[in-house]
């Protein structure tokens, strides 16, 4: 992976919540409603640099427009790995492309951990952030806490879908 001084892989390590002011032009009055964004925030876990992009714990980025006005926040989904990369020398659990420290019998036969990084959608009223490899995480829509891992009523047992798609059919 590239050095982390690439801009596109420099870690965000703060969080935000501000009014945009300094912008060119004026923002529509009519404009109103939230889009969230979510990726990789983070490439290293306890000092050690992760593996490969998609290793990075998930940071959520909201911006809300309302009355002329744009409003912006970020907040990393607190997951399990998350939280444990941060009291942790080393990547607490074994990722896509980067492995816990004590080599092959320590991370043989362990799944990655769900860094929930890759997508993010509103379902039956509900904040999801998604990874490929495991269940979404429910979120806050107004201020981005992690609620937890949602299951959908008991019927998602494992395995989620990061890049939804909506059916033609009706």
């Amino acid at each position: 992976m590239p050095s982390p001084s690439v801009t596109a892989y420099a870690p965000l390590y703060d969080e935000f919540d501000y009014v945009v002011d300094d912008y060119d032009g004026e923002l529509p009055a009519d404009l109103h409603g939230t889009l969230y964004r979510n990726g990789p925030g983070k490439l290293d876990a306890g000092g050690q640099q992760l593996g490969h992009l998609f290793d990075g714990d998930g940071m959520l980025s909201m911006f809300t427009f309302a009355d002329g006005r744009l409003h912006y926040r970020n907040r990393y989904v607190a997951t399990k790995h998350y939280r444990k990369s941060l009291a942790s020398k080393g990547a607490p659990y074994r990722a896509l492309g980067t492995m816990r420290p004590g080599g092959i019998w320590t991370n043989a036969l362990r799944f990655p951990a769900n860094v929930a990084n890759t997508g993010v959608v509103v379902h039956a009223g509900k904040l999801l952030a998604l990874w490929e490899g495991g269940p979404p995480t429910e979120i806050d829509p107004d201020t981005l806490d992690t609620i937890g891992i949602h299951r959908f009523g008991g019927k998602l047992k494992w395995l989620g879908a990061s890049r939804p798609t909506r059916s033609g059919i009706p």
